[in-house]
């Protein structure tokens, strides 16, 4: 756990983990309060919450053994709230679900029973019909852009945008400061 990951001097990755309907294992191990597959404002919330408590990435997870995966439209819905890397995990099993997945607006996907199949061919030709379906939708989703557009206008009230802003030019003034602080004390010890 923590203990090692700090012992091993592994950087750790503040992350928003998500767990949506039917949820399988992890839900019931997390004994989390899954989000209904039907209000992605729900999930696009939580993950924005993540983000704002510091998450530098957000995974929305089904549950390895869900039938499938959630639908597009729950997607982008929540990557339209955020502005941080969004994982989809749990039900993809497809290559055609793959790509349905990184159009929809996912940066990357998690695919664990996909390749739980016998014989290492099998493993390896599914890898590779995997890969080529994502990259293919991430080629895709670079030429079309969704201009910003926000499936969750709510979450771009013009005052929460010019607060951020402000909070970014406060940060990046600190920023300036703490490189100032460095260097006058890197000189003063030289």
């Amino acid at each position: 756990g923590a203990p090692n990951v700090k012992r091993l001097g592994v950087e750790p990755i503040p992350t928003g983990y998500i767990i949506v309907e039917p949820g399988r294992a992890v839900g019931w191990i997390s004994n989390a309060n899954l989000i209904p597959r039907d209000k992605p404002e729900l999930a696009a919330a939580t993950a924005l919450a993540a983000e704002y408590m510091g998450a530098r990435l957000v995974i929305t997870d089904c549950g390895s053994g869900s039938k499938e995966p959630a639908p597009c439209p729950f997607i982008k819905v929540v990557k339209s709230a955020i502005s941080i890397p969004y994982f989809y995990a749990g039900g993809c099993r497809t290559p055609k679900q793959a790509r349905e997945i990184i159009k929809a607006g996912a940066d990357g996907i998690q695919i664990g029973p996909a390749f739980e199949l016998n014989g290492y061919d099998k493993v390896q030709q599914k890898v590779s019909q995997m890969s080529k379906a994502i990259k293919q939708a991430g080629k895709e989703k670079l030429k079309h852009p969704d201009n910003g557009k926000s499936l969750f206008p709510s979450l771009r009230m013009p005052s929460i945008e010019r607060l951020k802003r402000k909070w970014e030019i406060k940060l990046d003034r600190l920023k300036e400061l703490k490189s100032g602080f460095r260097k006058k004390r890197k000189a003063k010890h030289s």
